[in-house]
């Protein structure tokens, strides 16, 4: 049940560090969509935003190398309450978004270009499960540097599938409004 445990963690840190990495490098290679989805969500002050959305990707590149430093010197559950704690600003973000009432083309966190109107419904769901990741590393933090090499290889392995899940669900919300207007 341990290496279970441990195979579990590892999948979930490194789907997670992964899900942060590729984000902020998307963030730096879209800055000029990412600085839109920024003012859209209407969170920040304008003169605020432009330099928010280039430090942001960076923050998100910190969060990332203090997650593993965390989780590889002191304790995996640091690195859970890190990454528990920036995915809820992004969560409430969100929901601050649902309650009044916006629209938005790009979510800002989006993989794909498409400029048709996204689910905030779908992108706190996308959220939820990230989030529930993050707790299930505070809940249960098994040590990772206690992990064998083939818990290690099987959990990059199976986080890899997390991660073409994740984008794949990522498409379909990025997508899903024009899916809903192919309905007959």
């Amino acid at each position: 049940m341990t290496s279970f445990s441990l195979l579990v963690n590892v999948s979930i840190f490194v789907f997670l560090v992964s899900v942060f990495l590729l984000s902020a490098y998307h963030k730096i290679q879209a800055s000029q969509s990412f600085y839109e989805a920024l003012l859209a969500f209407r969170v920040v002050p304008v003169s605020f935003a432009l330099p928010l959305s280039k430090m942001i990707p960076w923050l998100e590149g910190a969060v990332v190398v203090l997650s593993i430093i965390t989780a590889l010197f002191f304790s995996v559950l640091y690195s859970g309450v890190l990454l528990l704690a920036v995915l809820s600003l992004y969560t409430a973000i969100l929901f601050s978004a649902k309650v009044r009432n916006l629209t938005l083309d790009d979510c800002g966190c989006s993989f794909t270009q498409s400029k048709s109107e996204v689910s905030i419904n779908l992108l706190m769901v996308r959220n939820s499960l990230l989030l529930a990741g993050a707790l299930l590393l505070c809940i249960n933090p098994q040590e990772l540097t206690q992990a064998p090499l083939l818990v290690w290889c099987v959990g990059v392995v199976f986080s890899g599938f997390l991660v073409v899940s994740y984008f794949s669900f990522d498409l379909l919300i990025s997508n899903y409004s024009l899916l809903k207007k192919l309905r007959v």
